[in-house]
């Protein structure tokens, strides 16, 4: 399942003179990195959409956060910010000058929820309980073009691939192992059909999945290359069964 939410959040006076005043690269990085919360040590990596100035990820979490400068249609500062998260999860996004949740002002957004002027919306966090984590009042609700996603393509690929792994390929082993108690035509039939099917479930999963990753990892991720290894095995022994 991938969760992407999308804002465009304006900045501060001060913060839009240092934008002013600085190298934007510079900016960027002070602005999401150690000089604004030493707490969060994030890689920079290679930007992978073109449409942001700036990427950060957070692997433990499958987390990127996308970020560039832009103008409101009134020539206001704005920050447009995208996050990803690949998995089932709500999202927020939180600043606050002491690097801490507690005192901070953060985005949310719920997927499942119905998307409306505060989902995505700003809340305010007094403390770590659910208690104290409040929706900010409609005037404070200043962020433009939001929007909350869910794309739950990675459940399908994986309900396929339980479908396929656990019941079909067993199913297909099991009649072959008890064929000296079966019928030649039928035992030879369920194993050549549970076989097909499972062929048909992981190659469809396998496309799905391939599909729905960023074009970089379809050959560097590990679970992905496993994923290109298995097909083509699995393609080899149809053929030779054929």
């Amino acid at each position: 399942m991938i969760v992407k939410c999308f804002f465009t959040v304006l900045l501060s006076t001060s913060i839009s003179q240092s934008m002013a005043d600085t190298n934007p690269a510079s900016f960027y990085r002070d602005i999401m990195t150690d000089r604004i919360n030493p707490k969060i040590k994030l890689p920079f990596i290679r930007l992978d959409d073109p449409n942001y100035a700036g990427m950060l990820q957070l692997d433990s979490a499958n987390l990127k956060i996308y970020y560039s400068r832009v103008f409101t249609d009134t020539g206001a500062n704005a920050m447009s910010i995208k996050a990803v998260c690949q998995g089932l999860a709500w999202l927020s996004i939180g600043v606050n000058p002491r690097g801490e949740m507690s005192g901070g002002q953060v985005v949310i957004g719920l997927p499942n929820a119905t998307r409306s002027s505060v989902n995505p919306g700003k809340y305010s966090i007094f403390d770590y309980a659910d208690s104290g984590v409040v929706l900010m009042g409609r005037a404070a609700q200043t962020l433009i073009n939001r929007s909350i996603t869910q794309d739950s393509s990675a459940e399908t690929t994986t309900l396929m691939a339980v479908i396929a792994w656990a019941f079909l390929t067993p199913f297909a082993l099991g009649s072959a192992f008890v064929r000296s108690l079966l019928p030649i035509p039928l035992w030879f039939k369920l194993h050549m059909y549970f076989n097909f099917g499972s062929f048909v479930l992981t190659l469809t999963a396998f496309i799905l999945a391939v599909v729905n990753v960023e074009p970089e990892d379809r050959f560097s991720d590990p679970h992905i290359v496993a994923g290109w290894v298995l097909m083509g095995l699995m393609i080899v022994q149809v053929v030779a069964g054929i």
